[in-house]
């Protein structure tokens, strides 16, 4: 006869109050604005208005982190100013050419 392993012990189930609802920074509002306008900006055209939003937005995160630590979200803020900006230029850039080869300009 062999023998029976021992039972493995269970792990305690989480409770649905642990497990996060979103990975987007809670207590830092201008650095998740940032990082939603970046993201929204993405789409050709609209990172024209949004790129810029999200840079500010951005800016204003990373001071609030720098203010309070305990806040987090510079990733996020980061994320916001860097892509805000090079969505803006990146579209102006382009919007520029398309009207160039239009001859609208």
């Amino acid at each position: 006869m062999e023998a029976t392993p021992p039972p493995s012990p269970k792990r305690p189930r989480r409770k649905d109050e642990d497990l996060p609802t979103s990975y987007l920074p809670t207590l830092n509002i201008p650095a998740r604005r940032a990082y939603q306008y970046a993201v929204a900006g993405l789409v050709p055209v609209v990172g024209l208005a949004a790129g810029p939003i999200a840079t500010i937005n951005g800016i204003m995160g990373i001071r609030l982190v720098s203010r309070k630590p305990e806040v987090g979200g510079r990733a996020h803020a980061l994320v916001g100013v860097w892509l805000g900006a090079a969505e803006f230029l990146t579209n102006a850039v382009g919007l520029a050419m398309v009207a160039h080869g239009l001859g609208w300009v």
